[in-house]
């Protein structure tokens, strides 16, 4: 049989190699027959070969950061909308300013359920009077009684993982930001998060015991955390990002530095004292309005919107997108909030009129790619409120 070059030349390598000749080096041994690269169990005689090895490398690494976004953005069977949809809008408003970064929106939903947990746990243990006739006080306790009746007793006390963006800020303010990659477990239900941990509270003896079983169930993050009997009241955890080491305090000073958010909301969805039913809607005007509470269940915090019309809202919702920011907005039916999502910039359609191109937290399986879009129109009827970074 008539060899080959190729064959000829691998055959005198394995023999040079057989010989201990010291010229040729042991990296140079061709790969077993049966075998490319060591890697895939075939051989391909061809160029294609590299060219195949090449691509199915790169297929694979996209199926990576696929996955990867799929998890950081989608909510999975929780309520967390508001907090997924201000993380969007900090990380757009990041990338404006020529950086790029990844949050973890599992950070801030822990530290939620941490906080009401704490909460009920002092209140279930406190005199049974003060349960009936009082609610739990300071910043921990704000989404105790959210969706209780403080009335029914402990039977009325409930965690939930709802809420609005102002509290998403009012979060990050207390606990601060970490980056997306340091996350190692994340919570997928929240109704299950929700009955273990309130389970947890009304068997727990004391705080101690309640925070070490409630970080065997929170998500947990590869970073040194505080000790776990100090709470988040004492040495703060911290991290290296970029080289840099950071606390969750000061990482997210120095993304929010330059964020300010402005929210608004329509007179049909704030508690206005002596409201009329036959309200019209006043002429577009930039002259902010006095705020007031936000009538809705989710506004456990008690949180102040500006007073705007629908028009004067969509005016500022399309200014501030035109300038490259991105907007927090709530929507519904009846005006009452169902559902947040961050409006990240403006498209047009076949006739040359604009949408609104808003990314949603159900992942990038969802919609087009994670995103769909909404006319002018149907921001009007559907608008709870919205937040703007101005």
């Amino acid at each position: 049989m008539k060899q080959s070059f190729r064959d000829a030349i691998a055959a005198n390598e394995r023999r040079d190699i057989m010989n201990n000749n010291p010229l040729i080096s042991q990296f140079s041994t061709p790969p077993p027959r049966g075998r490319l690269g060591g890697g895939f169990p075939f051989r391909l005689r061809s160029g294609g070969g590299c060219r195949l090895r090449v691509g199915f490398l790169l297929l694979c690494l996209m199926l990576l950061v696929s996955c990867d976004r799929q998890e950081r953005t989608d909510q999975g069977h929780t309520s967390a909308c508001w907090i997924y949809a201000m993380c969007a809008c900090i990380e757009h408003e990041s990338v404006r300013r020529g950086d790029s970064v990844a949050l973890s929106r599992q950070w801030l939903l822990a530290r939620h359920l941490q906080e009401q947990t704490e909460a009920l746990f002092t209140t279930i243990h406190s005199s049974p009077s003060s349960v009936k006739s009082t609610s739990p006080k300071g910043e921990a306790g704000r989404g105790l009684l959210s969706h209780g009746d403080a009335g029914r007793g402990l039977e009325g006390l409930r965690l939930t993982t709802r809420g609005l963006g102002p509290e998403a800020l009012r979060l990050i303010d207390d606990y601060g930001l970490v980056p997306y990659h340091f996350e190692e477990t994340m919570v997928n239900n929240s109704r299950v998060m929700e009955r273990k941990l309130t389970l947890l509270a009304q068997q727990s003896r004391d705080m101690r015991t309640l925070r070490q079983r409630m970080a065997e169930l929170l998500p947990s993050f590869s970073f040194a955390m505080p000790p776990v009997e100090e709470g988040w009241h004492g040495s703060p955890a911290s991290f290296y990002f970029y080289s840099m080491r950071y606390t969750p305090q000061l990482f997210a000073e120095s993304l929010m530095y330059w964020i300010h958010f402005h929210w608004y909301a329509p007179p049909m969805a704030l508690i206005i004292p002596h409201r009329s039913s036959s309200y019209s809607h006043p002429s577009i005007s930039l002259t902010p309005s006095p705020s007031y509470v936000l009538d809705d269940p989710d506004n456990y915090g008690h949180h102040k919107y500006i007073y705007a019309s629908l028009e004067e809202i969509l005016h500022r919702v399309m200014r501030a997108l035109r300038q490259g920011h991105a907007v927090y907005w709530e929507y519904g039916r009846r005006h009452r909030s169902q559902h947040a999502v961050a409006i990240v910039g403006l498209q047009k359609d076949k006739n040359g009129k604009d949408l609104l191109l808003c990314l949603n937290s159900y992942g990038s399986g969802w919609g087009d790619k994670g995103y769909f879009t909404v006319t002018p129109e149907q921001f009007l009827k559907t608008t709870c409120n919205v937040g703007i970074p101005e």
